[in-house]
């Protein structure tokens, strides 16, 4: 089935490519014609033609997309969202309303799915700190069932984080911490929150190390030596941080006792210091709103609560 598919998709290419270096711009002749065939059973390569030569902004052509992609099958789903980022001018929200809407299309095993294209539309026509797209990523990194989608959707949070939204994001990432590290690949979440926290300020750095702390007694030595690395550059300083990493290094699959200890009391020692700020402080407006509208609470203050 997947040979069949590929094959399919291969064919189309090679078809709307010819068209495509025969037209010009804006082109009405390829532009009815491809939107002739969106009633057909080529509809897919009538979603290319128009993706291909329609300007962006051209409001026909979004609506007849935006009407295929309520009929078609998954791979005429996928090729209108990805041409709605390519057709649809930044700022437009109903076509990111109908994009969000994609983000929750039925699993699909596989690199390709409705979910990962709409993720890659969404950046293409939402501004960087949109924070309603990026806690929608968030989800994904953290539930999404397909590896891939989680990928895309890292890649997305990378894309649009500023240094007005990155708080929120670090604090949505970091609540879900404990969760994903369950998940095969865990991995993906560490990377991410690694990249962060390359960024992030003091108030920022708490949030991180309030999450990182309790994963230091992880049953899963791959989990804490994770852990470890990524503590170690937020609560030591340069110097000591880079003999700690090369040890960690020279012994391999174990972190050393005494390293879990002393990561631990720099690591407990920050947060008691910050128990003296105010809740202001860690500069995010505390609880949180997640996409369903439940509440994430402080995951700082409810980690210095426990020392």
């Amino acid at each position: 089935m997947l040979a069949l598919w590929t094959w399919r998709s291969s064919v189309l290419r090679r078809r709307s490519r010819k068209q495509l270096q025969v037209a010009e711009i804006g082109s009405p002749a390829v532009l009815n014609a491809g939107c002739r065939l969106l009633d057909t059973q080529r509809a897919e390569l009538g979603v290319r033609l128009i993706a291909g030569i329609a300007h962006r902004g051209h409001e026909a052509c979004i609506s007849h997309i935006l009407r295929c992609l309520e009929q078609g099958d998954e791979a005429v789903r996928q090729s209108c969202v990805r041409a709605l980022g390519s057709l649809t001018e930044p700022g437009n929200d109903k076509v990111k309303a109908i994009l969000l809407d994609r983000l929750q299309d039925p699993d699909k095993e596989g690199f390709l799915n409705v979910r990962i294209e709409a993720l890659r539309s969404l950046v293409q026509i939402v501004p960087k700190e949109d924070l309603e797209v990026l806690s929608a990523a968030v989800v994904h990194v953290l539930d999404d069932a397909n590896c891939y989608t989680r990928r895309a959707a890292s890649e997305a949070i990378l894309q649009l984080l500023d240094a007005r939204s990155r708080q929120s994001v670090i604090g949505l990432l970091c609540v879900g911490l404990e969760d994903i590290v369950l998940k095969e690949d865990w991995q993906l979440c560490f990377d991410l929150l690694s990249k962060l926290a390359g960024h992030a300020n003091g108030r920022e750095i708490d949030m991180l190390v309030g999450s990182l702390l309790p994963l230091l007694k992880a049953r899963n030595p791959d989990v804490q030596r994770s852990a470890s690395i990524a503590l170690l550059p937020l609560v030591l300083p340069e110097a000591d941080a880079a003999n700690m990493r090369s040890r960690l290094h020279e012994q391999g699959f174990l972190v050393p006792s005494d390293i879990l200890d002393n990561l631990g009391r720099c690591a407990a020692d920050r947060l008691r210091d910050s128990a003296a700020h105010p809740r202001e402080a860690f500069g995010v407006s505390w609880p949180l709103r997640r996409p369903d509208g439940s509440d994430v609470q402080d995951p700082v203050l409810g980690k210095i609560c426990s020392l």
